[in-house]
């Protein structure tokens, strides 16, 4: 299949390399040079780095829980309904600011208005949302869900109508700059064979109508939700590819890593994806949010912090490393305006100070100077690809074990008042701080019940990821260790082939704190099958977890300079039950309830290349993986007080 490109060949592109571009062709395309630097060539010829804005938009977010877009209705009341004043404020702003496309969301009200912009075609989305049999994977509405049936008899003929609707019109626009296949597509469990049907049918549906724009690819979910294949796949078709990522910014290191625990630095990460798909990388989604903005910021990806004069060190560093890196051309900030702070929906809880400006409309000054200021400067970094200087790392005091988290908590004596087992297998531990926890051999839950004070605070077990979510399905045996006052609980789950057993430490601290460190031990694998990338959880369930859907307390994950936590918070009275760590393991911590009213206590731990355990063997975390669960009343102020603690003993 030959897929006719949007930039220019090989003899044109060998000319005119005296850094003042190339000659114009009056539409975007891009450029690679004889240093190996990839550019976007501008329709007037002129070199550029593409500097994005997601979601400027009159209308905002929606708010489920207000019944309304409340930024739409902010600016309604600000401009007494004129959306043209609107449009001219934003359009000012953004180039104010150094912004120099209209990436995706934006209102078309805004295009061919001096800045380039983008169209969004949701190809795949779009046909998934026909009915029963045009997909492959479930499509909810949501992100991250979704794959179209790209073997379904209709697939090209529905991708040509579509190409023929949204691309002919725009073929001669000078203003466009390309074209998204989708964003955040479900790729999973997608093979090759259906990655290049998926990318093959849409580029020669687009090309038959707009042979002139970029084609830029369906913005993957991060660096992680597609294989090495499905990205190469991209890299055959695309002019650029594109992925949405909220890279870790270590203000102190000066660097940017992929995760909080990765160690991976991002630069590195995209150096690999370039490898594989042989094209230039465009960042569609990258952003920080700041605490004192007044938003719950719980929902959502990416890093948060205290204060905005933090979230505009953290985002000039990442804007800084991405502009200097030689394959990337370009990014979308995410985005114009705050989330509601009610949060988008129940499906879809982001309630996330992401902002250029907050819910009503006005700039954060700071965030709004530094773009202003370093946008300037873009072709000139990009140019010279020098990453910002790193810096020595500070002295990591912060506990990474279980044993060294009970080093300063303390354990027995003084962790457990009682230790009781029965003939049929039950036990109780009673703790000097008043906790009871209670259990049994056979039972589905490593720590059935958790009470103090008359309360029931739920339960505590733990979860294996090999390819499907599944909690240890019994307990097969418990033992006290009075020499460090632990309890010692293994449970088992077989599914078919694959049967693990997880062996977990709980141990009460030393003294009147209702904590508790559960730390996982071992993972044994006891089936037939290997068990391959596989992760641990931790879970923690609680009778109230439900509260979170109904405006309950939700907890801001990320935060820099803060152990990884989250929390149930009971709405009728604040009594709460969380956990935190910091554990080097850690990937996820997430405690969430979703549209069916099932509660997820997701603390996924594993090494960034997941878990690999031949049958008969076993996995040992080194006590690497491990959190601190704390139990107590208060509200959100209860709450705080334990991870203020946590946070002193932890991070200095």
């Amino acid at each position: 299949m030959k897929i006719k490109v949007a930039f220019l060949a090989a003899a044109l592109a060998a000319a005119a390399r005296d850094g003042f571009g190339l000659p114009a062709t009056g539409f975007y395309r891009i450029d690679l040079r004889d240093d190996g630097r990839w550019w976007v060539v501008s329709p007037d010829g002129s070199d550029t780095f593409m500097r994005g804005i997601d979601h400027a938009n009159w209308n905002g977010h929606f708010c489920e829980a207000l019944n309304t877009n409340p930024y739409r209705d902010e600016m309604a009341k600000k401009f007494v309904g004129d959306q043209a004043a609107w449009e001219e404020e934003t359009l000012s702003r953004l180039k104010a600011w150094g912004f120099t496309m209209l990436g995706n969301g934006c209102s078309e009200e805004l295009e061919n208005r001096g800045l380039a912009h983008t169209v969004f075609l949701a190809m795949g989305t779009a046909f998934c949302r026909r009915g029963p049999g045009h997909d492959l994977a479930d499509f909810q509405g949501i992100p991250g869900s979704g794959f179209p049936n790209v073997f379904h008899p209709d697939w090209e003929k529905f991708c040509d109508e579509r190409a023929a609707r949204l691309c002919a019109p725009q073929r001669d626009n000078p203003n466009l700059f390309g074209y998204f296949f989708d964003n955040e597509l479900d790729w999973s469990k997608r093979t090759r064979e259906e990655a290049a049907r998926y990318f093959g049918v849409i580029a020669e549906a687009i090309r038959r109508h707009d042979p002139n724009h970029l084609l830029l690819g369906c913005r993957f979910a991060g660096l992680n939700s597609a294989k090495r294949e499905i990205w190469e796949e991209a890299g055959r078709v695309c002019d650029a590819v594109t992925f949405n990522n909220y890279p870790w910014a270590d203000l102190d290191r000066n660097v940017v890593f992929t995760s909080r625990t990765s160690g991976i630095r991002a630069a590195d990460a995209y150096a690999e994806r370039h490898a594989w798909t042989g094209k230039p990388l465009i960042i569609t989604e990258w952003g920080y949010s700041a605490l004192d903005s007044g938003l719950p910021c719980s929902g959502g990806a990416g890093q948060r912090f205290r204060t905005q004069r933090e979230r505009v060190a953290a985002s000039e560093l990442c804007a800084r490393t991405l502009m200097s890196i030689p394959f990337i051309v370009g990014y979308d900030y995410f985005m114009w305006v705050d989330e509601p702070a009610a949060g988008i929906s129940v499906k879809f809880p982001e309630d996330t100070n992401y902002g250029l400006v907050d819910g009503r409309g006005e700039p954060y000054g700071e965030l709004a100077a530094m773009f202003a200021r370093i946008h300037p400067e873009a072709e000139a970094l990009h140019a010279a690809g020098k990453l910002p200087a790193e810096r020595a790392a500070p002295p990591d005091t912060a506990p990474r074990t279980a044993d060294g988290v009970l080093g300063r908590l303390g354990r027995f004596p003084g962790g457990a008042a009682a230790f009781t087992s029965g003939e049929d297998g039950a036990y109780e531990v009673r703790t000097q701080s008043g906790l009871a926890l209670s259990g049994r051999v056979g039972g589905a839950r490593m720590v059935e019940s958790i009470v103090m004070d008359g309360i029931d605070y739920g339960s505590f077990t733990a979860m294996l990821y090999h390819g499907d979510w599944q909690d240890i399905e019994r307990v097969t045996a418990v033992e006290w260790l009075p020499d460090g006052g632990t309890l010692r609980v293994a449970g088992e789950a077989n599914s078919g082939a694959k049967a693990f057993r997880i062996v977990c430490d709980i141990t009460p601290v030393k003294g009147e704190r209702p904590w508790l460190v559960c730390n996982v031990v071992r993972v044994d694998n006891i089936g037939e099958a290997p068990l391959s990338k596989a992760s641990v959880f931790p879970r923690q369930y609680c009778p109230w977890a439900v509260d979170k859907m109904s405006g309950g307390f939700r907890f801001a994950q990320n935060v820099w300079k803060q152990p990884d936590a989250d929390v149930w918070m009971r709405s009728s009275d604040g009594a709460w039950c969380g956990a935190a760590t910091t554990s080097p393991l850690l990937q996820v911590f997430n405690y969430r309830v979703t549209s069916d009213r099932m509660q997820h206590p997701d603390i996924l731990m594993a090494p960034p290349e997941g878990i690999e355990i031949a049958p008969g063997e076993s996995y040992d975390p080194e006590g690497r993986m491990w959190i601190v669960a704390g139990f107590g009343a208060g509200g959100v102020a209860g709450w705080q007080r334990f991870l203020d603690e946590i946070s002193v003993w932890s991070l200095q």
